[in-house]
């Protein structure tokens, strides 16, 4: 039976993969989301900052989320991505695996961060848990990943 669940009962997330692990940003947060281009290195920044791109005349840096979990390093495919993030005053992208799914999930299949994990600072970028169909997504925080 069709149930109608009210919008502020639901949130909308862009799902995603890195190293086969399953990663979700909220949708309003996502400007878009594109091929690889060629990424500009430039020297002197953080190990995790792949580069920048020119977007459509605007110059955007780019984090490789494998370098800032510290995951192993694989190769990009033909699935990777890059994910725009628009933070207001802030934009930039994240290289990505692939893309998973644009999901809608109730409120109550979001989890906040385990008591046991509140005290680790280097997940900071862990806003929430969300459980949709048979996989936990961590919900990252644009706002951690960008500093």
């Amino acid at each position: 039976m069709f149930r109608f669940v009210p919008e502020a009962e639901t949130n909308e997330f862009l799902g995603f993969k890195i190293n086969n692990y399953h990663y979700c940003v909220n949708i309003l947060q996502v400007q878009g989301i594109i091929y690889i281009p060629a990424i500009s290195k430039i020297p002197n920044v953080p190990t995790f900052v792949e580069g920048a791109i020119n977007l459509r005349g605007k110059i955007i840096r780019v984090i490789n989320l494998m370098k800032w979990f510290r995951l192993p390093w694989r190769n990009f495919t033909q699935d990777s991505r890059i994910i725009i993030l628009d933070l207001g005053d802030y934009v930039y992208g994240i290289l990505v695996d692939e893309i998973d799914e644009v999901f809608t999930t109730l409120k109550t299949d979001k989890h906040e961060k385990p008591d046991l994990l509140e005290s680790q600072t280097e997940i900071e970028y862990l806003k929430s848990i969300i459980i949709q169909k048979e996989y936990l997504f961590l919900e990252i925080d644009p706002e951690q990943i960008r500093e």
